[in-house]
């Protein structure tokens, strides 16, 4: 059986738009095969945002994190400055803290796995989850 990678294509719809797919494909055309690739993905991704969704609706606390913890990570560009990154703290009551740390003042990036080079593939996507509940809350309660 012959499995070849094409490499990544990206979809262009703006709702998945930079999502990297890998195509691979086992003696199968490689236009039906984009197309299954891309379906699956496609419909795996509405169905993580409406399981995201639920979870930003409702208060919650996981089994795995401690109450008045921090949690820290640094930056996939940190130029060999490991203390440059992002923190989460969370304090007795539940309150969250997010703040960065550089010591040159630039922005925290987590980049793109695989073809942005990135590190840190879930703090991307915590991100990506952080934004979607900033975007909701705006469109609900609007802080003006």
């Amino acid at each position: 059986m012959v499995t070849a990678i094409i490499g990544a294509i990206f979809v262009s719809h703006a709702k998945y738009a930079g999502i990297g797919l890998l195509m691979f494909f086992h003696l199968c055309p490689p236009p039906l095969t984009f197309i299954i690739i891309c379906k699956r993905k496609c419909r795996m991704i509405k169905n993580i945002e409406k399981t995201i969704h639920k979870i930003l609706d409702e208060p919650f606390w996981p089994d795995t994190l401690n109450a008045d913890g921090s949690y820290f990570r640094t930056h996939d560009d940190n130029d060999g400055e490991l203390a440059a990154g992002t923190t989460v703290a969370f304090s007795p009551d539940g309150d969250a803290w997010l703040w960065t740390t550089t010591q040159s003042g630039i922005s925290c990036r987590y980049r793109m796995p695989f073809t942005g080079g990135g590190r840190s593939p879930r703090v991307r996507n915590a991100l990506l989850i952080l934004a979607m509940a900033i975007q909701a809350d705006n469109d609900e309660s609007p802080i003006r």
